[in-house]
């Protein structure tokens, strides 16, 4: 990967706990269906020999210039690509992101939050159902009442009140409380969920 580099605030980091999530000479390769004139399989090399730890209390910038790997490191610590080769290691054990039952379990802690509401938000369907989602594949609610009740005090969390009103609306460039979804969604989850901007 060219031109690609870790950055690290460290100021408020507890060095005493190792990293919660970590690759370890990650390589991605995208074989390209057409030979060249040799013969020989091609690929785009799309990550090469990356490695980088992230730890609670740091907040890590993966940064380079379009085309440098970022995403595709992001996508492969989330596990929507499979590393072509190198290591995941989760807590400090290897990540099994080849199990479904693991990687259900590994994505309530590892997710990706897209910066742009409007790309990352079927504007199709409303408010409820984007932050019904979450609640639903990951068991936090119990019943549709619950689901309701949970909805209801995250659009208040983030000042979307009321609640009632936003619950219905869709997220079209005219929703200028749009970002405000994508925070609900974001605070849906736990301490020491692993996340990642992807911008």
């Amino acid at each position: 990967m060219n031109n690609l580099a870790v950055g690290l605030n460290e100021a408020s980091a507890d060095h005493d706990q190792g990293p919660i999530l970590e690759a370890v000479h990650l390589r991605k390769l995208f074989p390209l269906s057409s030979l060249n004139l040799s013969g020989t399989k091609r690929a785009v090399h799309a990550v090469e020999d990356t490695s980088l730890a992230l730890y609670p209390g740091r907040a890590t910038a993966l940064v380079g210039e379009s085309g440098s790997g970022k995403t595709t490191v992001a996508r492969m610590l989330a596990g929507l690509y499979s590393p072509t080769s190198g290591t995941i290691r989760f807590r400090g054990e290897p990540a099994k992101l080849t199990d479904k039952s693991y990687l259900r379990t590994y994505r309530r802690h590892v997710q990706l939050v897209l910066q742009d509401p409007f790309s990352s938000l079927n504007p199709v369907h409303d408010v409820r159902y984007h932050l019904a989602r979450p609640l639903r594949i990951f068991s936090h609610a119990q019943s549709r009442n619950q689901e309701t009740e949970q909805i209801l005090s995250l659009l208040n969390r983030v000042n979307l009140s009321p609640a009632e009103q936003f619950i219905q609306k869709f997220p079209h460039p005219a929703l200028h409380h749009t970002r405000y979804c994508q925070c609900a969604l974001l605070r849906r989850g736990h301490p020491g969920n692993v996340r990642r901007s992807d911008g």
